[in-house]
């Protein structure tokens, strides 16, 4: 909240912005710790700032350090909002936006669920070849999608027990291609939900570049679709993926690798105590996991 950040961020908040802060509105719904709010100005103005400390959250500024470089490196093209101004005194960080007015798409309204497939496929189209030299798909999720190979001992028995028709072995045995799969030289955004878009009057706007990375310029679509199918009423999985411009093309085995892979993300995960300041993540990861299983076991069966 604005009245819980430090009254000296508050001052750099007010300069950077040349007005008054009259009223803030949080934003709700992601899972970083971060201040993130936007702010109705005594001028008139509205805007949006997040912040991050690394004292209070170790790394967690450098995560707003990465998606500024992102940001200033990004075409014009790109529909995102304008980053305005940064300010960084080694342990703070603030990043000035300008406000996108609208709502997180819902991928159960149709007409919606269109206007996100629609951007995948956009952001497909100027993003690849990346503008930016980044990390791999590969280096960047190495150590996430690689959840089956280390699994044993007691949490191999929680995930079990949280997941009981889960067949580890096989399930490693498919996701164990990932690496192959996910090649490519597209920016892929890394983290493409709902949440992370706005739907204004002119279109989607795009959010949160952090974890962008190089790679298949369909992995975000592939990413995305288990958290989509999780909304009441979502779309499933599986018949995007056959129609979609991104994906339709794209070997089976590759496909099944990712969506393996990316099970095995969220089963292990949600078994894990809550990060601090994070308590509905595991939650979430749970979910997430039921809708991916659910559509890779329909994929090999």
């Amino acid at each position: 909240m604005w009245t819980e950040l430090p009254q000296h961020v508050r001052a750099v908040v007010e300069e950077m912005v040349g007005a008054k802060v009259t009223d803030a509105q949080t934003a709700h719904g992601g899972f970083s710790p971060g201040f993130a709010s936007a702010l109705a100005l005594s001028d008139g103005r509205r805007v949006f700032v997040k912040a991050m400390s690394d004292a209070l959250t170790p790394g967690g500024a450098g995560l707003y350090r990465r998606e500024q470089h992102i940001l200033e490196g990004l075409p014009s093209t790109v529909p995102t909002p304008r980053l305005l101004a940064v300010r960084d005194d080694g342990d703070w960080i603030v990043l000035l936006y300008e406000l996108a007015d609208g709502h997180n798409p819902v991928p159960s309204r149709p007409m919606e669920l269109m206007a996100m497939l629609a951007t995948y496929r956009s952001l497909a189209a100027l993003l690849d070849p990346s503008p930016l030299a980044l990390d791999s798909f590969e280096s960047n999720w190495g150590r996430r999608f690689d959840e089956w190979e280390g699994l044993g001992g007691a949490h191999a028995d929680a995930v079990v027990e949280a997941f009981p028709q889960l067949n580890v072995a096989a399930t490693a045995q498919v996701a164990s291609g990932w690496r192959n799969a996910v090649q490519g030289n597209a920016l892929v955004h890394g983290d493409l939900r709902a949440d992370n878009m706005i739907l204004t009057q002119h279109g989607v706007l795009v959010l949160d570049w952090p974890e962008s990375c190089i790679g298949a310029p369909w992995l975000d679509l592939v990413l995305a679709l288990p958290s989509m199918a999780m909304f009441p009423d979502g779309p499933a999985p599986e018949p995007i993926v056959r129609t979609h411009p991104l994906t339709r093309s794209v070997e089976s085995g590759h496909l099944d690798a990712v969506i393996a892979a990316l099970a095995g993300f969220f089963a292990v995960n949600s078994v894990r105590p809550a990060p601090p300041g994070l308590p509905t993540l595991r939650e979430f990861q749970r979910d997430q996991a039921i809708a991916t299983l659910d559509w890779l076991r329909q994929r090999l069966h």
